[in-house]
């Protein structure tokens, strides 16, 4: 059985901060991470989550590149490690189907 402390551990979570947005690069102090990794961005202005992928370092920085539209992120929204992939369920219903990266048909 876990005690407290190891329970608190395992919801623990590093969450990094937007410090800048060059055309659809954006920069982040933190999380650490990875090249490749998944990363959340919430928009504080429209309540909503971007993903995007760690694609380099600057500077003790990490560069970003989103996957959907960056609209309403800014500096100081909240960056997030995703622990997980994506997934896509996959059976007879997809074939013939064209999805993107994110799964959509």
């Amino acid at each position: 059985m876990k005690d407290v402390s190891e329970n608190a551990i395992d919801h623990f979570r590093q969450v990094g901060r937007i410090t800048k947005l060059v055309g659809l690069t954006l920069e982040s102090h933190g999380p650490n991470a990875s090249i490749g990794d998944l990363v959340s961005i919430h928009s504080k202005t429209t309540q909503e989550d971007v993903f995007a992928e760690v694609v380099g370092f600057r500077d003790n920085r990490v560069l970003l590149m989103p996957f959907d539209s960056i609209k309403g992120i800014a500096c100081g929204d909240d960056v997030t490690q995703v622990n997980e992939g994506f997934r896509i369920s996959v059976g007879d219903q997809m074939l013939g189907r064209v999805i993107d990266g994110l799964g959509n048909a």
